[in-house]
């Protein structure tokens, strides 16, 4: 039971990535039903002016290295203790979580479901909806 925390952060990762991989594959084949090519993974973005998106795109890389910054700050620091701390199972435990989680986040930030053909269908890209009628798409940004 000594190597429980290490063991508990290893499922925790392999969670991650079990999500996150059923994420990217979903979002693939919901472009390949609306007609995208298979190996298409252009990121899909429901308003391209929305900060959330330009969010979406900038974030990850500046996670992921962070991530990768704290690992080698963990690394470090073990071999500087002696494992003093946590053993090399708890160690490496550490570092799955921190890949596990950077995997999942970049999958759910570049794999994204595409808009609803409804609101695309109801409003073109662009242009703005008719005066009168409900705006199908409230969250998208119109040029008047």
């Amino acid at each position: 039971m000594a190597h429980w925390i290490g063991l508990v952060l290893a499922v925790i990762a392999v969670a991650f990535l079990i999500t996150g991989w059923r994420r990217r594959q979903a979002v693939r084949a919901e472009r390949v039903a609306l007609g995208y090519a298979a190996d298409d993974d252009t990121p899909q973005r429901r308003d391209p002016y929305s900060s959330i998106a330009i969010l979406g795109d900038a974030m990850p890389p500046l996670i992921v290295a962070a991530l990768v910054f704290v690992a080698l700050k963990a690394v470090f620091f073990y071999v500087v203790l002696g494992g003093e701390i946590f053993t090399i199972v708890d160690l490496v435990g550490f570092l799955m979580l921190l890949g596990g989680y950077g995997a999942w986040m970049w999958w759910h930030s570049r794999y994204r479901f595409a808009e609803p053909e409804a609101a695309v269908a109801a409003t073109p890209a662009g242009t703005a909806p008719a005066e009168g009628d409900p705006d199908p798409a409230p969250d998208r940004r119109h040029v008047a």
